[in-house]
């Protein structure tokens, strides 16, 4: 699957209209509003995303350009959610989605045996100090695996099977 740019795949009219719908709070990097403060780094479980090229190939159809990313990533895209500067990333330790935010939050050790299926990594950051933040970080997830669903849904599945 990685051979294959999912993003280069065409996309149907009646399905660019389900898109923009699913993707309606996403938009485009504003070079008016560039990451200024902290990045919070938030592991999202693989098994949300089993093709999480389907999730890039969504974003970047919302807009998402390529961000830098650090070693050990195969991709990073970045856009705004809401009006907040966001990114989702696929990494050697697993999907990271990214969030800027004014606070500074420390990631807290967690012991291996309490992180969820999927996730690679020993640390956690503890959003329950800001209930606003962990519901915007959700809603962000949650958006980009449904836009993730309707591309694959729509674009690729139809592909592979004619």
């Amino acid at each position: 699957m990685s051979d294959v740019d999912l993003s280069k795949l065409s996309v149907n009219e009646a399905t660019r209209k389900v898109l923009a719908h699913v993707l309606a709070d996403f938009a485009p990097p504003d070079p008016a509003k560039p990451w200024e403060v902290h990045e919070l780094s938030v592991p999202v479980p693989l098994e949300q995303f089993p093709i999480p090229e389907l999730a890039r190939a969504a974003l970047e159809s919302a807009g998402f350009v390529h961000q830098r990313w650090e070693e050990k990533t195969a991709w990073r895209v970045g856009g705004q959610f809401r009006g907040r500067n966001v990114s989702f990333a696929s990494t050697k330790f697993g999907l990271k989605a990214m969030v800027e935010t004014d606070q500074e939050l420390t990631p807290a050790p967690v012991p291996i045996v309490k992180l969820p299926q999927g996730v690679m990594t020993s640390m956690k950051v503890d959003l329950s100090q800001d209930p606003d933040l962990q519901a915007f970080v959700d809603d962000f997830v949650a958006a980009v695996k449904k836009a993730a669903r309707v591309f694959g849904d729509r674009v690729l599945v139809p592909r592979v099977l004619s």
